[in-house]
Formats: structure tokens, sequence, C-alpha cells
């Protein structure tokens, strides 16, 4: 992710809010699954930034030497499968369909 993808997906999620002050907190960082960790390492980078009190990775699916790598670099990093040969998180899904950008915004402006 460049820093201009970054920016614009950062703007996008917020709809103007502020970002949280993590601070001395505890940040949990969550994906549907993760196989190399590139893109969870780019986002434990920035909330590493924020001097969070503990940071964990968890995922439903995240291959075992994955998890190795994020247990070093996290606090700590979970799965509840680790399979060893894992070629796409997709494979571990019955539907793997992306959201449009509409149902994101629907989605978060729940939470």
């Amino acid at each position: 992710m460049n820093s201009a993808n970054s920016t614009g997906a950062k703007a996008f999620t917020r709809s103007g809010r502020q970002a949280a002050d993590l601070k001395g907190r505890l940040v949990i960082l969550v994906d549907d699954g993760i196989a190399t960790g590139a893109t969870m390492r780019v986002a434990m980078q920035a909330v590493r930034h924020a001097k969070p009190a503990r940071l964990i990775v968890a995922a439903p699916v995240m291959g075992g030497s994955t998890l190795r790598e994020m247990r070093a670099e996290a606090d700590e990093a979970v799965a509840a499968m680790i399979p060893d040969d894992l070629h796409s998180i997709g494979e571990w899904y019955g539907d793997f369909s992306q959201l449009t950008d509409s149902q994101v915004c629907e989605l978060l402006q729940g939470s």
C-alpha cells in the first residue's frame, strides 16, 4: 500500500472522524485472514507509531510461518486455523465475495 492509497483509505473509512488516540491502550488488529502478512505489517507499523500499551494481531486463518513472524513482531498473534500450506485466504471461506465501498461505509456508520 503506498502513501497516497493509505491516505485515501483513511479519509474514506473515517468519514471526517478523528483518529482514535491509541497511546497506552490495548489495540487488536483483526483481518479476515493473513497469508503473507504484508498488509498487516503496514497496519502494525502505523499503530506502533501511536504507542499502544499492547498490540495483538488476530485472524481466523493464518499460515504457520506467518503466524510465527507475527508473534515476533506483535505482542501477541492468534489464529483459529493455522494451515502449513496456505495458498489463499478465500479457500477457507464458503463465500469470500468482496464488499463494495458503499457497503463498507454502511457497516462503518453502524460502528
